[in-house]
């Protein structure tokens, strides 16, 4: 009853605050689509929390993607009780000595990864999220995952703060990245996906403030979003990093091509050189063992809805002859008439649901590029690199769906920067636009 009543407070304030987000954000967006959103993305956290429980059950909850972090998280919790010490050392990664090793990293599943080789485990960045949370929540895991929600919609509107200047049809484009069913599912409950969706759109809004005015707060702000990013979804950052680079440097550039091109070399180049050394630093073995790391996961759990893909190999040509194939992996996943489970269907539905939205919203459309090269380029460059490194990894549709929703924002937003209706597609629209908001 106290965390029913509880999780009522938390969600009727946090209500009140995102009526607020579009003022503070100094965006035109509606507060009553704001809030819709905030709604539609708690009614997502318990969906989500209803698929785990139910129909993902017979995957065990150790295995469950918003229970095994939270699980782990109670023995960091409980220690906040008998020894509020270990507690904030465990929280700020203080102390990782053999006592602490014995007490409580031992007993976590996920604090240690078995046979995963990647360089940074996250695992515990979540895990630590969740204790951090559970100050404020006492340990609910349905008011953890309400904060997420809330900090995944900061991010949102982050992005559409980033693009707002150049987008065309502003609240559509909102609308469509918002309350898209995969968005709303994998970017509002406690998971990897929400957190880095809300440290991604608020560096992005932290950049576009910086670039009007640079103040001291505002560049430590994006420090430590950077830092916080780097911990939650580092192959992102690495994406993402050198591309704001030069859309920084391509902001008064009437021809911006050359310094992507240059940047896309460059990034290969990086690719090859850091295979000289050693292993462990090698880009093109990361990506090999990651891959290989996947399918060992995959066979290890029964995962079904396998697509076909092409397997890396640990040399500097194999990502070419990878990418139409992984590239067609995270686009269109596979043909409606070959799906296999409830959920699969609904994934394939609603990605094909999207093309034709988009086919008929752009049709014969007013191309924008010239005024707005340098964001699309930024925008279809990072969907391009992101989209290629989830299909190189990733083989089974239900993580790739998840997976590439940080992918979205860019996506939808570069088209509504590219592209504008017209006709009788932009007089319903506009109708629409104004009935509604």
């Amino acid at each position: 009853m106290f965390e029913f009543l509880l999780f009522i407070v938390y969600l009727l304030v946090l209500l009140s605050i995102a009526k607020n987000i579009p003022k503070y954000f100094g965006v035109d967006l509606p507060d009553k689509l704001i809030q819709i959103t905030f709604l539609c993305k708690v009614f997502a956290c318990f969906a989500l929390y209803g698929i785990y429980t139910y129909l993902y059950a017979d995957q065990g909850r150790e295995n469950a993607d918003i229970f095994k972090y939270y699980d782990d998280a109670s023995i960091m919790y409980n220690a906040l009780q008998n020894n509020a010490s270990d507690f904030f050392s465990m929280l700020f990664g203080f102390d990782d000595s053999q006592q602490f090793k014995e007490l409580y990293y031992s007993k976590m599943n996920h604090w240690y990864r078995a046979w995963e080789r990647a360089f940074l485990n996250d695992n515990r960045t979540m895990i630590r999220l969740h204790g951090f949370m559970s100050l404020f929540s006492f340990h609910s895991l349905h008011i953890n995952q309400l904060f997420s929600a809330f900090f995944s919609l900061l991010g949102l509107v982050g992005f559409y703060s980033f693009f707002e200047k150049h987008l065309y049809q502003k609240y559509l484009a909102f609308s469509l990245l918002a309350l898209m069913p995969s968005m709303l599912l994998w970017s509002s409950g406690m998971l990897k996906e929400s957190i880095a969706i809300g440290v991604m759109g608020l560096f992005l809004h932290g950049l576009k403030k910086s670039l009007k005015n640079i103040n001291f707060w505002g560049v430590v702000s994006m420090v430590i979003l950077l830092i916080f990013w780097f911990f939650i979804k580092a192959y992102a950052l690495f994406i993402a990093l050198p591309l704001t680079v030069v859309y920084v440097i391509n902001q008064n550039q009437k021809h911006p091509f050359k310094a992507y091109f240059f940047l896309l070399i460059t990034l290969y180049a990086c690719f090859v050189a850091t295979d000289l050394l050693g292993p462990h630093l090698s880009v093109p073995r990361m990506l090999f063992k990651k891959q290989d790391d996947f399918i060992r996961l995959m066979h290890e759990t029964g995962a079904g809805s396998i697509l076909p893909f092409s397997t890396l190999k640990w040399d500097y040509t194999s990502v070419f002859v990878a990418a139409p194939q992984s590239l067609f992996n995270v686009l269109i996943y596979k043909l409606p008439c070959s799906f296999s489970g409830a959920l699969e269907l609904a994934s394939l539905l609603e990605n094909y649901a999207l093309i034709l939205v988009l086919c008929i919203i752009f049709y014969k459309a007013k191309w924008h590029f010239s005024q707005n090269k340098n964001i699309v380029l930024f925008a279809f460059l990072f969907v391009l690199l992101f989209f290629l490194l989830v299909g190189y990894t990733t083989p089974v549709l239900g993580a790739i769906v998840r997976y590439r929703v940080l992918g979205l924002p860019f996506l939808v937003f570069g088209l509504f920067c590219l592209l504008e209706p017209r006709g009788r597609v932009k007089q319903f629209l506009e109708g629409f636009g104004k009935y509604f908001f």
